[in-house]
């Protein structure tokens, strides 16, 4: 998954970056697990595979509308294009999520004992892949770049180069 994020967004960092979002919603969600002594069978494994690929969707979709902005907004700052890029995407996550939560919220209440595993789950994944997204992955994008760009303007100094 790295290698194909990292491939679509020409860069390692975003690939790794959404890997990060991912295992944090995987850790959270199985302690949520654990914390109600819920038994770790299929059912919570596939869950814990549709929260991965649900947050993994979300993701990519914030960092297409953050790469797609960077060429539109060249000239702005790095950080205002990702603001401007969740912003633009937040009302589509919400309806996404809400969707999927009030779904996970009818099979958790009267989908019976088989599916109220899959759906507490669920309920949890999606807040936290929402979470993941717009917190998690765009904080941990933004803090590099700056820190990127930090570490260029210092190489700039003490190369002796002149910039403005």
């Amino acid at each position: 998954m790295i290698i194909y994020v990292a491939f679509r967004f020409k860069s390692g960092l975003w690939g790794i970056v959404a890997v990060i979002g991912i295992i944090h919603d995987i850790v959270i969600s199985l302690g949520f697990v654990i914390l109600v002594n819920k038994e770790i069978n299929i059912t919570v494994i596939v869950a814990i595979h549709t929260v991965a690929g649900y947050s993994i969707n979300d993701t990519i979709i914030l960092f297409d509308r953050i790469k797609e902005n960077l060429k539109l907004l060249a000239k702005e700052d790095f950080v205002a294009v990702v603001n401007k890029s969740v912003n633009e995407v937040l009302v589509r996550t919400i309806v996404t999520s809400l969707t999927v939560f009030i779904v996970a919220c009818s099979l958790f209440f009267f989908g019976g004992e088989v599916m109220h595993t899959f759906a507490y789950i669920m309920i949890i994944g999606t807040v936290l892949g929402v979470f993941s997204t717009i917190f998690v992955c765009t904080s941990l994008v933004c803090e590099w770049e700056i820190r990127r760009n930090k570490r260029l303007k210092i190489a700039v100094k003490q190369s002796g180069v002149c910039s403005k």
